[in-house]
């Protein structure tokens, strides 16, 4: 936005507006613990994730606040709107008014003239304080960085934008249980004239209910695959769509229903459909064989699980072929052969291993199930290197705001800081790098950030070998079961470690009832 506080800050007679924050308020930001102050400003129009002006707690006097919702203001002689009750500046556009700057100037009926007050004997453009004669009465200031002449040219006002909002096109969508994917419509209103983006992910009500429980309620463990991502809208955009994989098992459980939500929007509110429904229709009368036994479903829901995406073709029609033709030494190219290859790969060690990794080395534990899908559908998908690439960069700088991060991390931006900044992260991880005084160098001279510094060791062969079983271990229940790992998994790491062979591993698990479960009887 226009202002990210993190120690102190005072803003006198300023206008702070058309600003933008993904994260935060748009106008400005103070983080917690941190001191803002306002006098005889003026904060509006802008735009924010998290608040459309301030977001924290301020003291402000004689300032005017178009939309304060998401702050919390004290002080005296302020104007504060609110998302039901705003005010209108009546500002006009970013322009060369006089001075040496641009400015936006307040127009005639503006609620900022006269009930400012200000030690500063001018306004930005040198005109002095106050201005009377604006047909207002009295001898203040005006708020903000702007005195207004009633002698001046009036400039053409601000339109006020009409309120962009983005919802679910139906309250309900209805798919057949054979046709794999549903796709939900999001829809864009009002001033589409910019960017914007919004969250969405599918709910679970049903939890770690078993698969064979029909109470009309739809599971991401057996019916559908839990979806998480951003959507963009670019300019001009009014609709898009994404879609949820769904699973079309053998049993007979008649019409099941999920919910799916949309969340954090910038550049625009949700709307009142905010929330859909996804109703599915179920293709059986009666309960059939375990469709988990075809070799097109089988390796379907391999990438399904695991690298969260539905197959491309000719991978596919590669890992079908392998199976279906398989002769000789069948340990190379058997089920249990193709769906431990699917972790092997160079797609589920470039995102999921990736994102996987972070969790020892940060906080010396493995990811929790529901933690993991989230991030892990962070680096998902159909990406080009680029697009991987910037989708991890950006992970890593989100990784590193969660605040169990910054409080373990919080280290000042001196040498010995830096020095205990790579040291704390080598020792969470338990491991000895000969990289780590050239780190510790890099971030003193600058030619290093600690988001680098923290990938190099996330992606160190010392890491990546440290916990390749553990995570191997660990991925076989959030793939094949879809939930937490029980105590048992520190035994197949030990059979890992001892045979530094996954094919026992992945049997166990590809022939579990639990797993065959999910999809029929």
């Amino acid at each position: 936005g226009g202002i990210n506080n993190n120690a102190t800050v005072t803003v006198s007679s300023s206008t702070i507006s058309g600003n933008t924050a993904t994260v935060g308020g748009g106008g400005i930001f103070n983080g917690p613990t941190f001191t803002a102050t306002l006098n005889n400003s003026l904060v509006a129009l802008n735009t924010g994730a998290g608040s459309p002006n301030l977001l924290g707690a301020f003291t402000a006097n004689f300032s005017l606040i178009g939309n304060a919702d998401g702050s919390t203001v004290s002080g005296a002689n302020n104007q504060l709107g609110t998302t039901a009750v705003p005010i209108n500046p009546l500002l006009g556009p970013l322009q060369n008014n006089g001075g040496p700057t641009f400015t936006r100037a307040l127009l005639a009926g503006s609620p900022a003239i006269d009930k400012g007050a200000t030690a500063l004997p001018t306004d930005q453009r040198g005109v002095t304080r106050p201005k009377d004669g604006d047909g207002v009465g009295g001898a203040q200031p005006d708020i903000g960085s702007f005195e207004f002449d009633p002698a001046a040219p009036t400039p053409t006002p601000t339109p006020t934008p009409t309120p962009t909002t983005i919802q679910f096109s139906a309250p309900l969508f209805i798919v057949g249980e054979g046709d794999k994917r549903v796709n939900l419509t999001v829809t864009r209103s009002g001033d589409t004239s910019g960017a914007a983006s919004v969250g969405f992910a599918t709910n679970d009500a049903a939890g770690l209910q078993n698969c064979n429980v029909f109470n009309g309620i739809a599971s991401p463990r057996c019916d559908f695959i839990n979806t998480i991502g951003t959507m963009t809208f670019a300019a001009g955009e009014t609709s898009k769509s994404f879609s949820v994989a769904i699973i079309d098992d053998s049993y007979a459980e008649g019409t099941e229903t999920f919910t799916v939500s949309l969340n954090n929007p910038s550049g625009a509110t949700l709307g009142t459909q905010s929330t859909t429904t996804v109703m599915i229709v179920d293709n059986e009368t009666t309960t059939g064989p375990n469709p988990i036994d075809g070799t097109d479903f089988f390796v379907r829901q391999q990438y399904l699980d695991f690298l969260g995406r539905e197959p491309d073709p000719l991978g596919f029609a590669g890992w079908t072929s392998t199976i279906n033709n398989c002769t000789g030494d069948t340990t190379q190219c058997d089920r249990i052969h193709v769906s431990q290859l699917f972790f092997q790969s160079e797609e589920f060690q470039q995102r999921g291993y990736f994102v996987y990794r972070f969790y020892p080395v940060t906080f010396g534990r493995k990811p929790d199930y529901a933690e993991f899908v989230v991030d892990l559908a962070r680096v998902s998908g159909f990406l080009t290197d680029a697009q991987l690439e910037a989708a991890k960069v950006q992970f890593i700088a989100d990784f590193m705001t969660r605040p169990a991060f910054a409080s373990a991390y919080n280290f000042p931006n001196t040498p010995a800081g830096n020095t205990s900044y790579v040291d704390a992260l080598l020792n969470t991880a338990g491991v000895t790098l000969s990289s780590r005084q050239a780190m510790i160098d890099g971030l003193n001279n600058a030619t290093l950030t600690r988001a680098t510094v923290l990938r190099q060791i996330v992606e160190s062969a010392e890491v990546s070998t440290k916990y390749n079983h553990q995570a191997y271990a660990v991925m076989e229940y959030f793939g094949y079961l879809r939930r937490q790992p029980d105590a048992l998994y520190l035994n197949w790491i030990q059979v890992l470690d001892a045979t530094n062979n996954p094919r026992s591993m992945v049997t166990g698990f590809v022939n579990s009832a639990e797993y065959r479960n999910r999809f029929g009887p």
